[in-house]
């Protein structure tokens, strides 16, 4: 197969094979090739930020006193949007674009990653399972989450290359995407010691996500003029550290409040099953240097995720997780195989309850 080909053909199929999963979700079918049904809860916010501006004004949220308006969400997705607003496509469809292309070079580099590793075990197959990880709506959804593990897998990439300043620019650009991107600081830095003890490189690649994380805060600012919007828009949701074990338990027996209850606590063992074969899967083969940063990651994403509690909305998070899942391809094939059938029925099954607005 010519080179071009075998870059970007197997991904593309992935993609558009993933894709159509989720559109046939779509209820009533007649609305399946429309944007309409993926204009979902926070997808408003980014839109507003694109066409308008940061906006924040006070308002009265469960009977007490906060602020309200579009701050609480980060500026880099809706600037890429917005950058493309010039050509008189529409915000929603400039969103999808950004969210198809972002998802599309995230694809191409898991592949030229996993197609260059020895032993070269399915690579084709371990790219549909990273496709396929839960949470994959929101990666084809306008929602920021594509492009923040493009941003993610480029760091981890660059810090397998030795390339420090590509780490840190993609960690400063993760940030400056999503409100936890700031956690890549940590995860580059452990990356860079456990890989290749490098402490002035891990200072480098640490700091440089906080600066990405002020720069989105200072860019509110320039709307705003108030550097705590972010913060006080987050607050009147309930947001704050707490017991991880506690936002696991009522994910696993989920109240009714939660809107799909089984679904939920499907999804939420599946994760925490996969997470946990992650490690053992990368303790087996010998913590090989390349997986050593992508369970770093995943442990990390995923506990800061359950430690903020069970408001935070628990589909969304579990789907950035995708980033550590070419850890899979030390898996048997027949196991491969299970779980891309059990991966894609679940998936099939949550793009079913975000068509029909059940799951935040």
């Amino acid at each position: 197969m010519p080179r071009f080909l075998w870059r970007f053909a197997p991904p593309l199929l992935v993609y558009l094979v993933v894709q159509a999963l989720l559109l046939a979700s779509v209820r009533p079918h007649a609305e399946r090739w429309h944007a309409a049904p993926w204009n979902r809860y926070d997808v408003m916010h980014y839109l507003s930020i694109a066409e308008r501006g940061y906006e924040a004004f006070p308002c009265v949220w469960r009977d007490e006193p906060a602020l309200c308006g579009n701050a609480g969400w980060f500026p880099g997705y809706p600037l890429l949007i917005r950058a493309i607003l010039w050509t008189g496509i529409k915000p929603l469809h400039a969103a999808l674009l950004v969210t198809a292309l972002a998802r599309l070079a995230f694809l191409v580099l898991a592949w030229s990653m996993l197609s260059a590793m020895r032993p070269r075990i399915s690579p084709l197959l371990t790219l549909f399972l990273v496709a396929l990880w839960p949470g994959a709506i929101y990666q084809h959804a306008p929602f920021p989450l594509a492009l923040f593990s493009l941003c993610a897998i480029g760091g981890l990439m660059a810090i397998g290359r030795q390339r420090w300043w590509l780490a840190a620019a993609c960690g400063a650009a993760g940030a400056c995407v999503y409100s936890t991107g700031f956690l890549l600081g940590p995860v580059l830095a452990v990356s860079a010691v456990l890989v290749h003890r490098r402490w002035r490189a891990a200072f480098l690649v640490g700091v440089a996500p906080a600066l990405g994380f002020l720069a989105a805060l200072a860019t509110q600012w320039m709307y705003l003029c108030r550097w705590d919007a972010f913060f006080l828009v987050q607050a009147k949701y309930g947001h704050h550290l707490q017991n991880p074990m506690r936002a696991l338990r009522v994910y696993m027996f989920p109240p009714e409040w939660t809107g799909t209850p089984l679904w939920l606590a499907l999804q939420t063992f599946v994760v925490l099953v996969l997470v946990g074969y992650l490690v053992c899967l990368a303790a087996r083969t010998g913590w090989q240097l390349e997986d050593r940063p992508r369970v770093v990651y995943a442990v990390t994403c995923w506990l800061f995720a359950l430690a903020m509690g069970p408001t935070v909305s628990p589909y969304r998070p579990v789907a950035l997780l995708c980033v550590s899942a070419p850890i899979l391809r030390h898996a048997p094939r027949w196991l491969q195989i299970v779980l891309l059938a059990a991966l894609a029925f679940l998936d099939y099954k949550i793009g079913l309850r975000y068509f029909r607005s059940e799951i935040i």
